[in-house]
């Protein structure tokens, strides 16, 4: 008589070990790869993370954000040059308000030639209560073009200050 696969297969007390089906084998390996690769996606988040909130612009925006309560999502030449917008997320309605307090003009400051931009477009100036993550705008008026494309302006808006802006 020659022994089975299922003899040969046996535990140590000698009972037969029985073979698992593939799924209930495949199952833990699966789980395993899905936490290695979980481990590795977080780990490289949160450096990104941390590396993000080292960089000087990044905590520029904060600090413009703290003192504003807005945003600066986006400055930008228009209408032929002779217009700039400056876009603005609203962070925290209640400090936000300032950035609306006609005392406290907005400004754009070209960072190249010192030129300062503040007069708005036809007076329009925001006004009303402000809502949390909505974006708002304001255009200026560019006599002489003295804001370009392509070069940094500071924008000073509701008491803070923000450096470096790219205008786009």
């Amino acid at each position: 008589m020659t022994p089975t696969e299922q003899d040969l297969v046996t535990t140590a007390g000698g009972r037969p070990l029985t073979m698992l089906p593939a799924p209930l084998v495949a199952l833990p390996a699966a789980l395993f790869m899905l936490l290695v690769v979980a481990t590795a996606w977080l780990a490289f988040a949160g450096a990104f993370h941390q590396a993000r909130g080292a960089d000087p612009a990044h905590l520029a925006q904060t600090a413009l954000e703290g003192k504003s309560g807005v945003r600066v999502v986006r400055v930008a030449v228009t209408g032929a040059g002779g217009l700039v917008q400056l876009s603005y997320q609203v962070v925290d309605p209640g400090k936000a308000a300032a950035v609306h307090d006609p005392k406290a003009r907005p400004a754009l400051v070209d960072q190249e030639t010192g030129r300062v931009v503040n007069r708005l477009f036809m007076g329009h100036m925001p006004h009303g209560p402000v809502n949390a993550g909505v974006t708002y705008y304001m255009v200026f008026e560019n006599y002489d073009h003295a804001i370009q494309r392509g070069r940094p302006v500071t924008v000073e808006l509701g008491g803070g200050r923000l450096e470096d802006v790219a205008v786009r």
